[in-house]
């Protein structure tokens, strides 16, 4: 075994000669008298200046490493005598012994004072192209070569970075970016053992003029081999200045913790929370399929805020609105998921104050150019009263002017939006209150394909009645058309009207059909284009501020210039008044008012302009009865007298006047005829009874005479007779 122990002798002879030269040639080695061979050989390869002003130091154990001065690299040409890159120095070691077990331990590098400056001129060059290299060219392994052995561990004892900036100017788009006083430091970095990362930067901006400071601290994991990275306990501020940034200045943190398995193409981000202001929005969510389709699920929950300090902080116009104690709770939580075609709203409820809102919704075919997007939704609102969220009324509100069938105000129908809506989405909602009108039980479904938006079926209960209807939006031709059908039933007008109008000028329980079609993309169109029929009745009720009898009993007493003393402001009672109508081009033509009421039955007939906003309308009212009611008596004279009542005018200034001489002229020229026909019959009567007593005189006369002819024709023959008799027996004698 002699030959082994000679071997060894001779090999460890070997080495100590190799590592007396090794050592012999680093100890004699100096790096700085290769600097301008260095910046030869970059001159020829890049035509660009290298300088290395400053020293170059080695060191060699146990440490191998070296650390520069200051060094630069010049610009490309046309680009100015700013250097490209410049530092201010560098400093690097790598352990040596661990090498030789393919170990690379770095201790920690520091880079200070990092320039560099990127510029792209007007006809789109920049000068980093020469850096480069040729387009699609890559670096390719030499052949045969087998590439060198993988590292069997990688341990940095940390990065640092102080002092860098780097600028961007685009002479195209007049970009200018600045990166300045950016430092980076970062803990022990090796394979599967977290480090701390801390940076600092700022930045400037020039289209738009914005001004950035942003800190962050993190710790991360990275696992190169299994490709798995983690980030955690993550705070980043962000702190924005300039014009475009709400309020002139922002800040926006964002904490939380991310992961990924590149492995398995997921990704997971656990109690991420973003902060803006009084706003505080976490999230957790996972996605799958990174390198497919990928798949997510998340949770948003948002923490009661408010909603108006929000708002004011982002510099934000304020809302107007009639309670301004609104949107100062506001929460939100949703349960998310899906893929970027699809997404499941699995549940969404929304704290809006003193509401509660519940929601749940399917989106489908989402960023599919073949067919529409479509979303199934569905609601559940507990109770909201929308006019504290509305404008407040204004004190003084305008007048409506007269002729509004010019009214060009478009209506801002959101056409193409319509027309690319695929959607079907259910409401329910427990109560609501707007305009000052109070509904209850509200149901309707939306449906929404091929330029047709449906609400149907629509119902709710409303002042003791009920409302059915359906409502459809037609968008598919070039313009908008409308078509609406509704039913009330049982409900009470006058608290109704009191709530809308401030004034229940009529009252009753209110029966109503309406059947309509419109079309147009204005509000005096969609007036002039009203198609359709409605009718309207009212049971048991009474009209404010107007007594027909009353102002029958003022005509009258004018009429008979007597002095007449009011009653003070009663209502007309009716017992029922119905009325039915057809639109046409914006005009409803009406002619079957029946009115019954105590002591007057009323019908009328007329037009009502829609369009125009005037109306003229012909009631006619007849006293059925003299008895005393609603005030006082009427006068006999009146019994049974039918009454024009005209109403005519705007809508917001309507005139009523009662048309009582002119009856009473009827009234009059009708008994003047009467008594004269009467008269005339009278006459008659005498002359054909005169006429038929001097008949009755005549045939008497006649008939005396006939008498007293056929008596003394009688007389005559019978003396003939008897003359006869005597010659005859004077004769036979």
């Amino acid at each position: 075994m002699k030959w082994i122990k000679w071997t060894l002798i001779g090999v460890g002879g070997v080495l100590i000669v190799l590592i007396a030269l090794v050592v012999s040639f680093l100890a004699t080695f100096d790096p700085n008298a290769y600097k301008a061979e260095l910046a030869t050989t970059v001159k020829r390869e890049t035509g660009r200046n290298l300088a290395i002003p400053g020293e170059v130091s080695i060191s060699y154990f146990p440490w191998l490493g070296f650390e520069t001065g200051r060094v630069s690299l010049g610009n490309a040409k046309g680009f100015g005598d700013t250097p490209f890159a410049e530092v201010a120095g560098v400093r690097v070691k790598v352990e040596v012994l661990p090498l030789l077990r393919r170990v690379l331990s770095v201790d920690v590098i520091e880079l200070s004072g990092l320039r560099l400056d990127l510029q792209k001129r007007s006809d789109g060059t920049s000068n980093w192209d020469d850096l480069a290299g040729p387009p699609g060219e890559a670096a390719k392994p030499a052949a045969g070569s087998g590439g060198a052995p993988p590292l069997a561990a990688l341990s940095v004892g940390g990065l640092r970075v102080t002092d860098a900036a780097v600028r961007y100017r685009d002479a195209q788009s007049g970009q200018d970016v600045a990166l300045m006083d950016v430092s980076l430091l970062t803990g022990k970095v090796a394979p599967r053992v977290p480090f701390d990362v801390e940076l600092n930067a700022k930045a400037a901006v020039n289209q738009p003029q914005v001004s950035v400071a942003l800190r962050m601290s993190a710790t991360v994991t990275a696992d190169i081999d299994a490709k798995r990275f983690a980030v955690a306990d993550l705070d980043l501020v962000t702190d924005l200045a300039g014009e475009p940034v709400p309020a002139g200045a922002l800040s926006v943190a964002l904490a939380g913790n991310a992961a990924a398995d590149l492995t398995a193409q997921t990704a997971r981000l656990s109690a991420l929370e973003l902060k803006v202001g009084p706003l505080v929005a976490k999230l957790d969510g996972a996605v799958k399929g990174l390198d497919k389709t990928p798949q997510f699920d998340a949770t948003l929950d948002i923490p009661a805020f408010d909603a108006r300090a929000l708002m004011k902080q982002l510099a934000l116009p304020p809302l107007d609105t009639a309670d301004p104690d609104v949107l100062k709770q506001v929460a939100v939580r949703a349960q998310l998921a899906g893929s970027p075609a699809t997404i499941d709203v699995k549940s969404l409820a929304i704290a809006l104050d003193d509401s509660q809102i519940e929601a749940s919704a399917e989106l489908r075919n989402l960023g599919n150019p073949k067919e529409l997007p479509r979303v199934n939704a569905q609601v559940n609102i507990s109770a909201i009263n929308l006019d504290r969220y509305l404008p407040p009324d204004a004190e003084e509100a305008a007048k409506p002017e007269a002729g509004g069938a010019g009214d060009d105000t478009p209506i801002g129908l959101p056409v193409e939006l319509l027309r690319g809506l695929n959607a079907r989405a259910e409401m329910q909602l427990g109560a609501v209150t707007v305009k000052k009108l109070n509904a209850s039980d509200i149901a309707v479904t939306l449906t929404a394909r091929d330029g047709v938006v449906r609400l149907e079926p629509l119902s709710l209960s409303l002042y003791d009645g009920l409302f059915k209807g359906k409502t459809s939006v037609d968008v598919r031709g070039a313009q908008p058309s409308f078509a609406v059908q509704a039913q009330l039933s049982g409900v009470q007008a006058g608290p109704l009207l009191a709530d809308f109008m401030g004034d229940d000028k009529v009252r009753g329980r209110a029966e109503a059909k309406l059947a309509i079609t419109t079309s147009g993309e204005t509000i005096g169109a969609l007036k002039r284009g009203l198609n359709g029929t409605v009718a309207l009745a009212f049971a048991d009720g009474a009209v404010k501020d107007f007594n027909l009898a009353e102002q029958l009993r003022k005509a009258e007493a004018k009429l008979k210039k007597q002095d007449y003393s009011s009653s003070g402001d009663q209502p007309t009672d009716f017992s029922a008044v119905s009325v039915s109508g057809v639109f046409k081009d914006g005009v409803l033509h009406t002619d079957d008012l029946d009115l019954r009421a105590p002591l007057l039955r009323a019908g009328g007939q007329g037009q009502i302009d829609i369009a125009a906003e005037t109306l003229n309308y012909l009631a006619t009212v007849t006293l059925t009865s003299t008895k005393t009611g609603q005030g006082g008596e009427v006068g006999a004279e009146l019994k049974g007298l039918p009454v024009p009542v005209r109403v005519q005018g705007s809508f917001a200034d309507p005139k009523v006047s009662l048309e009582l001489a002119k009856a009473m002229q009827a009234k009059a020229g009708a008994a003047i005829k009467e008594a004269t026909e009467a008269e005339k019959a009278r006459l008659k009567a005498e002359a054909d009874q005169a006429k038929a007593e001097l008949a009755e005189k005549q045939a008497a006369e006649k008939a005396r005479l006939q008498q007293k002819a056929d008596e003394e024709k009688q007389k005559a023959e019978d003396a003939l007779k008897d003359k006869a008799k005597s010659k005859l027996k004077n004769l036979l004698q």
